[in-house]
Protein backbone atom coordinates (compact mmCIF):
# COMPACT_ATOMS: atom_id res chain seq x y z
CA UNK A 1 0.00 0.00 0.00
CA UNK A 2 1.52 3.27 -1.17
CA UNK A 3 -0.30 6.44 -0.10
CA UNK A 4 0.40 10.15 -0.47
CA UNK A 5 -0.77 12.51 2.31
CA UNK A 6 -1.69 16.17 1.71
CA UNK A 7 -2.55 18.61 4.51
CA UNK A 8 -3.25 22.19 3.42
CA UNK A 9 -5.80 22.91 6.15
CA UNK A 10 -3.54 25.12 8.28
CA UNK A 11 -1.09 27.95 7.66
CA UNK A 12 1.75 25.40 7.31
CA UNK A 13 1.51 23.09 4.29
CA UNK A 14 2.45 19.45 4.91
CA UNK A 15 2.78 16.28 2.85
CA UNK A 16 3.84 12.72 3.64
CA UNK A 17 4.26 9.19 2.31
CA UNK A 18 2.77 6.01 3.75
CA UNK A 19 4.05 2.58 2.76
CA UNK A 20 2.49 -0.59 4.18
CA UNK A 21 0.69 1.41 6.85
CA UNK A 22 3.77 3.26 8.10
CA UNK A 23 4.70 6.93 7.71
CA UNK A 24 8.07 6.74 5.94
CA UNK A 25 8.71 10.38 5.07
CA UNK A 26 7.17 13.83 5.33
CA UNK A 27 7.76 17.39 4.26
CA UNK A 28 6.54 20.79 5.43
CA UNK A 29 6.98 24.27 4.00
CA UNK A 30 9.24 26.53 6.03
CA UNK A 31 7.05 29.59 5.50
CA UNK A 32 3.33 30.00 6.06
CA UNK A 33 0.54 30.45 3.51
CA UNK A 34 2.63 29.38 0.50
CA UNK A 35 0.52 26.36 -0.40
CA UNK A 36 -0.18 27.17 -4.04
CA UNK A 37 3.48 27.60 -4.99
CA UNK A 38 5.10 25.15 -2.58
CA UNK A 39 2.88 22.05 -2.61
CA UNK A 40 3.90 20.64 -5.98
CA UNK A 41 7.71 20.91 -5.48
CA UNK A 42 7.36 19.41 -2.00
CA UNK A 43 5.47 16.39 -3.33
CA UNK A 44 7.99 15.99 -6.15
CA UNK A 45 10.72 15.69 -3.51
CA UNK A 46 8.72 13.07 -1.62
CA UNK A 47 8.20 10.96 -4.72
CA UNK A 48 11.83 11.25 -5.86
CA UNK A 49 13.12 10.22 -2.43
CA UNK A 50 11.91 6.66 -2.96
CA UNK A 51 12.35 6.49 -6.71
CA UNK A 52 8.63 5.88 -7.09
CA UNK A 53 6.56 7.13 -9.99
CA UNK A 54 3.11 8.58 -9.49
CA UNK A 55 1.68 5.49 -11.17
CA UNK A 56 2.74 3.47 -8.11
CA UNK A 57 0.32 5.33 -5.83
CA UNK A 58 -2.62 3.37 -4.48
CA UNK A 59 -4.29 6.42 -2.98
CA UNK A 60 -4.07 10.12 -2.18
CA UNK A 61 -5.36 11.24 1.23
CA UNK A 62 -6.27 14.88 1.85
CA UNK A 63 -7.57 16.67 4.94
CA UNK A 64 -11.29 17.13 4.38
CA UNK A 65 -11.58 20.10 6.75
CA UNK A 66 -11.95 22.19 8.73
CA UNK A 67 -9.43 24.90 8.00
CA UNK A 68 -8.59 27.72 5.63
CA UNK A 69 -11.12 27.96 2.78
CA UNK A 70 -8.40 28.66 0.21
CA UNK A 71 -6.00 26.11 1.69
CA UNK A 72 -8.57 23.30 1.65
CA UNK A 73 -9.45 24.01 -1.99
CA UNK A 74 -5.78 23.92 -3.02
CA UNK A 75 -5.26 20.54 -1.36
CA UNK A 76 -8.50 19.11 -2.76
CA UNK A 77 -7.77 20.32 -6.30
CA UNK A 78 -4.25 18.89 -6.26
CA UNK A 79 -5.42 15.55 -4.83
CA UNK A 80 -8.24 15.21 -7.38
CA UNK A 81 -5.84 16.01 -10.23
CA UNK A 82 -3.46 13.26 -9.09
CA UNK A 83 -6.34 10.78 -8.81
CA UNK A 84 -7.55 11.60 -12.33
CA UNK A 85 -4.02 11.36 -13.75
CA UNK A 86 -2.96 8.11 -12.04
CA UNK A 87 -6.22 6.22 -11.51
CA UNK A 88 -5.58 5.76 -7.76
CA UNK A 89 -8.21 6.29 -5.06
CA UNK A 90 -9.11 9.50 -3.20
CA UNK A 91 -9.34 9.47 0.61
CA UNK A 92 -10.81 12.33 2.68
CA UNK A 93 -9.68 12.54 6.32
CA UNK A 94 -11.40 14.62 9.01
CA UNK A 95 -8.87 17.11 10.43
CA UNK A 96 -10.62 17.16 13.83
CA UNK A 97 -10.15 13.39 14.17
CA UNK A 98 -6.47 13.88 13.28
CA UNK A 99 -6.05 16.40 16.12
CA UNK A 100 -7.68 14.08 18.66
CA UNK A 101 -5.66 11.05 17.61
CA UNK A 102 -2.38 13.01 17.59
CA UNK A 103 -3.13 14.19 21.12
CA UNK A 104 -3.38 10.54 22.14
CA UNK A 105 -0.23 9.56 20.23
CA UNK A 106 1.66 12.36 22.00
CA UNK A 107 1.16 10.43 25.24
CA UNK A 108 -1.45 12.56 27.00
CA UNK A 109 -3.31 10.50 29.59
CA UNK A 110 -7.01 10.03 28.81
CA UNK A 111 -9.39 8.30 31.19
CA UNK A 112 -12.75 6.73 30.46
CA UNK A 113 -15.44 9.40 30.70
CA UNK A 114 -13.12 12.25 29.63
CA UNK A 115 -14.07 14.68 26.86
CA UNK A 116 -11.94 15.15 23.73
CA UNK A 117 -12.52 18.57 22.17
CA UNK A 118 -10.40 19.60 19.15
CA UNK A 119 -10.57 23.26 18.15
CA UNK A 120 -9.45 24.95 14.94
CA UNK A 121 -9.37 28.74 14.87
CA UNK A 122 -12.19 30.23 12.76
CA UNK A 123 -11.46 33.91 13.52
CA UNK A 124 -12.88 36.14 16.23
CA UNK A 125 -14.46 34.01 18.99
CA UNK A 126 -15.49 31.21 16.62
CA UNK A 127 -13.88 27.78 16.27
CA UNK A 128 -14.40 24.62 14.24
CA UNK A 129 -14.87 21.86 16.77
CA UNK A 130 -16.52 18.64 17.87
CA UNK A 131 -16.89 16.90 21.24
CA UNK A 132 -16.43 13.18 21.83
CA UNK A 133 -16.75 11.47 25.20
CA UNK A 134 -14.09 8.80 25.63
CA UNK A 135 -15.90 5.54 26.44
CA UNK A 136 -15.68 1.93 25.13
CA UNK A 137 -18.20 3.10 22.54
CA UNK A 138 -17.26 6.81 22.03
CA UNK A 139 -20.20 9.21 22.28
CA UNK A 140 -20.37 12.21 19.93
CA UNK A 141 -21.86 14.95 22.10
CA UNK A 142 -21.31 17.84 19.67
CA UNK A 143 -21.01 16.95 15.96
CA UNK A 144 -18.36 18.63 13.77
CA UNK A 145 -19.20 22.24 12.96
CA UNK A 146 -18.51 25.88 13.77
CA UNK A 147 -19.21 27.27 17.24
CA UNK A 148 -19.06 30.73 18.81
CA UNK A 149 -17.39 30.37 22.20
CA UNK A 150 -18.83 31.63 25.47
CA UNK A 151 -17.81 30.83 29.03
CA UNK A 152 -20.70 28.31 29.20
CA UNK A 153 -20.01 26.59 25.89
CA UNK A 154 -19.07 23.26 27.50
CA UNK A 155 -21.06 23.39 30.72
CA UNK A 156 -22.73 20.11 29.71
CA UNK A 157 -19.37 18.30 29.75
CA UNK A 158 -19.22 17.17 33.37
CA UNK A 159 -17.93 14.11 35.20
CA UNK A 160 -14.57 13.91 33.43
CA UNK A 161 -11.51 15.89 32.36
CA UNK A 162 -12.01 18.13 29.34
CA UNK A 163 -9.11 17.86 26.88
CA UNK A 164 -8.85 20.79 24.45
CA UNK A 165 -6.36 20.60 21.59
CA UNK A 166 -5.63 22.70 18.49
CA UNK A 167 -4.87 26.34 17.72
CA UNK A 168 -8.36 27.50 18.70
CA UNK A 169 -8.36 26.23 22.28
CA UNK A 170 -6.47 29.23 23.69
CA UNK A 171 -9.59 31.34 23.02
CA UNK A 172 -11.64 29.22 25.39
CA UNK A 173 -8.79 29.11 27.90
CA UNK A 174 -8.82 32.91 27.90
CA UNK A 175 -12.54 32.98 28.64
CA UNK A 176 -11.95 30.78 31.70
CA UNK A 177 -8.97 32.77 32.98
CA UNK A 178 -10.95 34.30 35.86
CA UNK A 179 -12.53 31.00 36.91
CA UNK A 180 -10.33 28.15 35.60
CA UNK A 181 -11.41 24.53 35.82
CA UNK A 182 -8.58 22.53 37.34
CA UNK A 183 -9.63 19.45 35.38
CA UNK A 184 -9.21 21.14 31.99
CA UNK A 185 -6.20 20.40 29.77
CA UNK A 186 -5.13 22.72 26.92
CA UNK A 187 -2.63 21.79 24.20
CA UNK A 188 -2.62 24.44 21.43
CA UNK A 189 -0.10 22.62 19.25
CA UNK A 190 -0.22 18.80 19.29
CA UNK A 191 2.78 16.98 17.82
CA UNK A 192 3.39 15.66 14.33
CA UNK A 193 0.04 15.73 12.51
CA UNK A 194 1.35 13.48 9.72
CA UNK A 195 1.71 10.55 12.12
CA UNK A 196 -1.98 10.64 13.01
CA UNK A 197 -3.05 11.38 9.43
CA UNK A 198 -1.12 8.31 8.27
CA UNK A 199 -3.11 6.15 10.70
CA UNK A 200 -6.45 7.52 9.51
CA UNK A 201 -5.52 7.27 5.81
CA UNK A 202 -4.49 3.63 6.30
CA UNK A 203 -7.78 2.82 8.06
CA UNK A 204 -9.81 4.53 5.32
CA UNK A 205 -7.94 2.61 2.61
CA UNK A 206 -8.27 -0.75 4.34
CA UNK A 207 -12.00 -0.18 4.87
CA UNK A 208 -12.35 1.05 1.26
CA UNK A 209 -13.82 4.36 2.39
CA UNK A 210 -13.01 6.06 -0.89
CA UNK A 211 -14.39 9.32 -2.27
CA UNK A 212 -16.34 8.41 -5.40
CA UNK A 213 -18.27 11.63 -6.01
CA UNK A 214 -16.82 13.51 -9.00
CA UNK A 215 -18.19 16.75 -7.55
CA UNK A 216 -16.74 16.18 -4.07
CA UNK A 217 -15.41 19.23 -2.24
CA UNK A 218 -13.97 19.72 1.27
CA UNK A 219 -16.24 20.16 4.28
CA UNK A 220 -15.79 23.80 5.28
CA UNK A 221 -18.17 23.35 8.25
CA UNK A 222 -19.92 26.61 7.41
CA UNK A 223 -21.11 28.45 4.35
CA UNK A 224 -18.94 30.79 2.33
CA UNK A 225 -20.63 34.11 1.74
CA UNK A 226 -19.85 36.41 -1.16
CA UNK A 227 -20.44 40.12 -0.45
CA UNK A 228 -23.23 41.65 -2.45
CA UNK A 229 -21.91 44.10 -5.07
CA UNK A 230 -22.94 47.68 -4.52
CA UNK A 231 -25.37 48.99 -7.12
CA UNK A 232 -24.44 52.40 -8.49
CA UNK A 233 -27.18 54.76 -9.56
CA UNK A 234 -27.25 55.79 -13.18
CA UNK A 235 -27.05 59.44 -12.10
CA UNK A 236 -23.67 58.85 -10.41
CA UNK A 237 -22.31 57.18 -13.54
CA UNK A 238 -23.31 60.14 -15.72
CA UNK A 239 -21.02 62.57 -13.88
CA UNK A 240 -21.75 65.97 -12.32
CA UNK A 241 -24.52 68.12 -13.77
CA UNK A 242 -23.49 70.43 -16.55
CA UNK A 243 -20.76 68.14 -17.88
CA UNK A 244 -20.81 66.40 -21.26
Amino acid sequence: MNLLLIDTSSAVCRAGRVMDGQLVDERRLGSENRHSEGLNPMIEQLMDEFGKHYSSLNGVAVINGPGSYTGLRIGAAFAKALVLATGCRLLAVNGLDVLVDQYRLDGHEIQEGDYLIPMVDARRMEVFTQTVRYTPQPICMHPPGSRILTVDSYSDCVGGTRHFMGNGCTKFQGLLSTDPNQNDRFVPEPGNRMESMACWATIHYQQMRFVTDDFWQPDYHKGFYYPQPRQKLASTLAGPKGTT
